[in-house]
């Protein structure tokens, strides 16, 4: 009997090998190479970042933009073409803000406000489209103009959008011929001074002031330029801005002499020149006082100066008419004697 039949279960047993676990053996080198790949990917994205700022950065400091300088002189309300400009280069974002562009010019209907130099910036303030001299007015409104020297016209100072008072002056006295008549344009007839005077008085100089008025009042208003020997002009009160002006006290003759007398004007100026806070209306904001109080108060003013001339003019008849019966009183005893003789 064979050995291998006679112990079949330890040929088996032996034929089973124990299996042994394999140790995973961790390599450092791998991990480094990962932590390096990160580091280069983030360094990769700081240049590219960095690259684009330096680029931005540089284009911006190297591009430039044009603006437009006149190339001549040109008169006010001339139209400004293009053959009449030159451009300017200058960093792109530092040109004058409101500097018209070269397709601007080209479209037309630009022209100038007032007189321009060579090298003038073409812009929005001083140049554009030729506006109505109606706006402002009613349209059943007519547009007339005279002409007067800038010492009778509070200096010259005034200009377009103004109110102003024409006072008529010859040797019966003075008498308003129009009040709270609005400004539509100012010239100076020698174009030098159009648009520099900056509110300083300019002495001297001729200037064409347009006006609007109904058709009837602009024949009474060259009738008054005719027949006075002297006009002026002198600028409405700032309270027709904000509030209605009674100018009934307006309507008479003035005539100065010995019963008008010393005339007071201090009361209401201020030598300081401060500035006077207003709220969006133009109305005056003085330390919360109510300013219908300050309307009534220059109401009750003109009033009592109505008064006062009412009285002066009553004065000035009683006058007139004791001189009259003086007359009459002599004449009277002359002819009494030249009788008697």
């Amino acid at each position: 009997m064979n050995n291998k039949d006679k112990n079949p279960k330890k040929d088996k047993l032996k034929k089973i090998k124990r299996t042994k676990a394999k140790r995973v053996k961790f390599n450092p080198v791998q991990g480094s190479s990962r932590k390096n790949l990160i580091l280069v990917s983030l360094a990769v994205m700081f240049v590219i970042i960095l690259s684009a700022t330096i680029f931005m950065t540089l284009t911006s400091l190297f591009s430039t933009e044009s603006y437009y300088v006149l190339s001549t002189n040109v008169r006010a309300k001339q139209q400004i073409t293009p053959d009449m400009v030159m451009a300017r280069e200058t960093a792109a974002g530092t040109g004058p803000v409101n500097a018209l562009s070269m397709e601007q010019i080209q479209r037309g209907g630009v022209y100038s406000r007032y007189p321009m130099y060579a090298g003038d910036v073409i812009s929005r303030s001083n140049v554009g489209a030729l506006s109505g001299q109606s706006l402002g007015i009613p349209d059943d409104w007519v547009v007339t103009s005279f002409s007067t020297v800038s010492t009778d016209a509070v200096g010259g100072i005034l200009g377009k959008g103004d109110y102003i008072d024409i006072l008529g002056v010859d040797e019966s006295g003075s008498r308003y011929v129009f009040n709270n008549l609005l400004v539509l344009e100012v010239k100076f007839v020698n174009e030098e001074y159009d648009g520099i005077s900056d509110g300083r008085t300019i002495v001297g100089e001729a200037m064409h002031y347009t006006v609007g008025m109904p058709a009837d009042k602009a024949a009474y208003l060259h009738s008054a330029l005719y027949d006075y020997e002297e006009i002026k002009i002198i600028k409405a009160p700032t309270i027709i801005n904000y509030a209605d002006r009674d100018v009934s006290n307006l309507d008479a003759s003035f005539k100065y002499g010995p019963q008008v007398g010393n005339i007071d004007l201090i009361q209401g100026t201020d030598p300081t020149f401060t500035d006077v806070e207003r709220d969006e209306d133009g109305r005056p904001i003085v330390n919360n006082v109510n300013l219908e109080q300050i309307e009534d108060n220059f109401v009750e003013e003109q009033i009592e100066d109505k008064f006062v001339e009412e009285q002066i003019e009553d004065e000035t008849i009683e006058d007139e008419t004791a001189e009259d019966l003086e007359d009459q009183i002599i004449e009277s005893e002359n002819v009494m004697e030249n009788d008697d003789n």
